[in-house]
């Protein structure tokens, strides 16, 4: 199964529909996004033109509402800090910002493997001491770092950093 992450989005919709297209030319079936798609409208994007199923968590500057989350079937909000899922028997967790990871880690049922996160707006990936996995995809933001969001496919644990700059 491949998955989209895409984080820290700021309301720049031209990156958001750059990474959506790529994202949909790749047959992807299922997006993560990490937090900071700040507004409605961006919501409302992100849901009608991906319709396959999208995790979120809320980030430091998200503004839309519960009832803005509620008129999109396709969104599954697991909150201001976080949560995991299962996909393709892989246990994942997703959080916005990186002092949410401990927590997360602590407080899950199932340890997830890996865990996507945001808020720094640099692509960065490590293993924490006890060998999970911590990924940021960057931002669409274009703010402090290029615009990127990246690929994951279950099926081979391959992970791909993607320029938005570049599509």
């Amino acid at each position: 199964m491949l998955l989209a992450i895409i984080s820290d989005i700021h309301d720049n919709l031209p990156n958001l529909q750059k990474a959506l297209k790529a994202i949909k030319q790749r047959h992807t079936r299922v997006v993560l996004c990490t937090g900071d798609l700040t507004n409605r409208d961006t919501l409302k994007v992100l849901a009608t033109e991906f319709t396959g199923p999208i995790y979120i968590v809320q980030g430091n500057g998200c503004n839309y509402t519960k009832n803005d989350l509620a008129k999109h079937f396709n969104i599954h909000d697991l909150g201001r800090n976080g949560g995991t899922i299962k996909l393709d028997s892989e246990v994942f967790g997703l959080c916005h910002e990186p002092k949410l990871i401990t927590n997360l880690i602590k407080n899950t049922k199932q340890e997830p493997k890996i865990i996507f996160y945001g808020h720094t707006h640099k692509p960065w990936e490590e293993t924490n001491p006890t060998g999970i996995k911590l990924i940021n995809s960057g931002n669409l933001s274009n703010t402090h770092y290029p615009p990127t969001f990246a690929f994951y496919k279950t099926t081979n644990k391959k992970l791909e950093l993607i320029l938005v700059n570049e599509l």
